[in-house]
């Protein structure tokens, strides 16, 4: 399968990233991928840069979306032109990369997760030929992490002390209301349980703050947007949507905010009701008009407000200036990882990998291991 055939067959697949470069290191994810204890199974590919993961799961997402069944497409923070993980819902099976910042490790090794080495396919002794070259550039990708991590962090302390004045400028309670009245219209209660999964929609890339735009018009016709610089508005409301979507029957996908994931949400969607209520700011952009927008200025209490102003505003320019030097980290340790990948990509047996690609193909759609 050419690369035109597999792009084309992705391209209208939700997209999602399944681990961030937030405020307090890489928060990994990759845990809510699959369900061993529904009958799921997880292939883990084990193997270094350019080893042709990403190229092993975006081939074997084709082949299953050739047969019909539909897939969720995971990106890396790190590279959004890369994927780390493939689920396949209606199949109960998932791949991911298992490899660092995201190792993942078989609990349940051939009960329900498969571990597929492609290091297998590596020529060891042509990579080990170039160590004196090699461990250099493993060493300035760490540091350039590092560093960008470091940039997130204090970006993140600032947006959390902006988002802290938020709030007690914010009238909770009338934006709790409008939520109820929005999810009272558009999610009338069902009987059956509910159910949640954990997604990030955005993320801090190479490539600066990257939405998945796509994805929400991919899964919702109706879509909401809460203009909320600050966040305390668009946190409540989504934290109401959130739990009524759980308790009235549906599968949602709820969505953290990328630099902050366990303080609040920034957008809920639900599939089943084909809607999504976003958060949209400056590091949120939104290209599309939605149905309709709610401007998070009218919980405001201005009076409050107005004592926090002149230093929210510092907050907002100083992150953005500090998100920006992590972009350009991250751009940085991305060109010293492809020059890492061009070594293994030439020491790689590419068609050794694709009889392991059409394998796992195979376990896949027959549901085994």
């Amino acid at each position: 399968m050419n690369t035109i055939d597999y792009e084309a067959a992705l391209a209208e697949q939700p997209r999602f990233f399944l681990g961030a470069n937030a405020g307090s290191g890489f928060y990994n994810g990759f845990a809510a991928v699959y369900d061993p204890l529904q009958g799921e199974h997880l292939f883990i590919l084990k193997g270094g840069p350019g080893t042709g993961k990403s190229t092993f799961m975006k081939r074997t997402a084709a082949a299953v979306l050739q047969q019909g069944e539909p897939c969720e497409l995971c990106y890396c923070s790190s590279d959004p032109r890369s994927l780390d993980g493939v689920r396949f819902p209606t199949l109960g099976a998932a791949i991911v990369d298992g490899t660092a910042p995201h190792v993942t490790e078989a609990k349940y090794l051939g009960v329900s997760e498969r571990i597929v080495n492609v290091g297998d396919c590596l020529d060891m002794a042509a990579v080990e030929a170039e160590r004196e070259t090699l461990l250099p550039l493993y060493e300035q990708n760490a540091k350039l992490h590092k560093r960008a991590g470091r940039f997130i962090a204090a970006a993140s302390q600032l947006l959390d002390d902006s988002f802290t004045a938020d709030c007690e400028g914010c009238q909770m309670e009338k934006a709790e209301e409008l939520a109820r009245r929005l999810c009272r219209t558009l999610l009338p209660t069902r009987n059956r349980n509910g159910t949640q999964t954990k997604r990030f929609l955005s993320a801090v890339t190479p490539e600066g703050v990257v939405v998945f735009e796509d994805t929400v018009y991919n899964l919702a016709e109706q879509v909401i947007v809460i203009d909320d610089e600050f966040g305390a508005a668009a946190s409540v409301m989504l934290a109401v949507v959130r739990q009524w979507a759980l308790d009235a029957g549906y599968e949602s996908y709820v969505c953290p905010c990328a630099v902050s994931p366990e303080r609040k949400i920034d957008h809920v969607i639900v599939p089943g009701r084909r809607l999504a209520i976003c958060t949209a700011n400056s590091l949120l952009a939104f290209d599309r008009e939605p149905a309709r927008r709610i401007r998070a200025g009218r919980f405001r209490d201005n009076t409050v407000f107005a004592q926090h102003k002149q230093r929210m505003r510092f907050n907002k320019r100083a992150a953005a200036e500090l998100l920006e030097g992590a972009h350009n980290y991250l751009a940085q340790a991305r060109q010293v990882h492809d020059q890492i990948e061009a070594f293994y990509v030439a020491a790689m047996d590419f068609d050794r990998l694709e009889d392991m690609r059409r394998q796992t193909t195979e376990r896949i759609l027959s549901r085994t291991l």
